[in-house]
């Protein structure tokens, strides 16, 4: 009498175990714009491919999504908002909300929220969405519950071997780290952005040998070559200049 019992415990053992890409198509992530960001009240919701529709705040968000506020917030719990763990602030993904609409050219102010806020989310679910299927994030409900996203890929990521501080001071000054226009540059200077993806620089930099003493620079006998520096299989170099115009 319990066979049949038998047989559907072993075919549901049997089912396999989804990829990282199913798990993070599953995972379904919104943006909230609210109409005052100090109030955390009434605004716009959007979630991907869908129409938006208004909240009276943090309350009316179904909670089957995730959540990324635009409030300018930094403690939920200091707002009494501990118990909606599918809501997140606008600098979960690094960045304000306003801050990642700025870099794609799109306005999230007044009334171009309704329209803008269609735009952005898709890019917001899809970083998220990424990072779940890169970093293997199986169960999303429970590994995002960090209060940044780098925090969570933090965890996932295995311990790195301690570096050299100089290198360490090379690397500061390897990559752009500033994405918004308010940046800390002197006036009347040229801003180019850099894109670079980090990890994957970063760990180019530091597979390659480093020295105890000073840096040196020897030229091979084949010298400089542009097509190798471009295929990007050639040392990287750092440097630190100033250009002017």
């Amino acid at each position: 009498m319990f066979e049949p019992n038998v047989r559907h415990r072993s075919a549901a053992l049997a089912e396999p175990k989804p990829t990282p890409r199913e798990v993070a198509e599953k995972l379904m992530v919104g943006i909230v714009l609210h109409d005052n960001r100090n109030t955390l009240a009434e605004g716009w919701a959007f979630l991907p491919h869908r129409e938006p529709f208004r909240v009276r705040g943090l309350f009316d968000l179904p909670n089957d999504a995730m959540w990324i506020s635009s409030g300018d917030f930094q403690d939920f719990r200091k707002l009494g908002q501990a118990q909606l763990h599918h809501v997140r602030r606008t600098g979960y993904l690094g960045l304000k909300l306003s801050e990642i609409a700025q870099d794609f050219g799109i306005r999230i102010d007044g009334h171009h929220a309704l329209e803008g806020g269609k735009a952005l989310v898709i890019y917001v679910q899809h970083a998220v969405r990424m990072a779940v299927e890169v970093y293997n994030l199986d169960d999303p409900t429970r590994n995002l519950q960090d209060d940044t996203l780098v925090a969570t890929i933090g965890k996932a990521l295995p311990p790195a071997a301690p570096s050299k501080d100089m290198l360490l001071q090379k690397l500061a000054a390897a990559y752009q780290s500033w994405s918004s226009n308010y940046t800390p540059f002197m006036d009347n200077s040229v801003r180019v952005r850099l894109r670079f993806n980090r990890m994957p620089y970063a760990e180019w930099l530091l597979s390659n040998p480093v020295p105890d003493a000073g840096w040196s620079h020897a030229l091979s006998d084949v010298g400089f070559d542009h097509e190798a520096v471009m295929a990007g299989t050639f040392p990287p170099t750092l440097i630190q200049a100033v250009v002017e115009f």
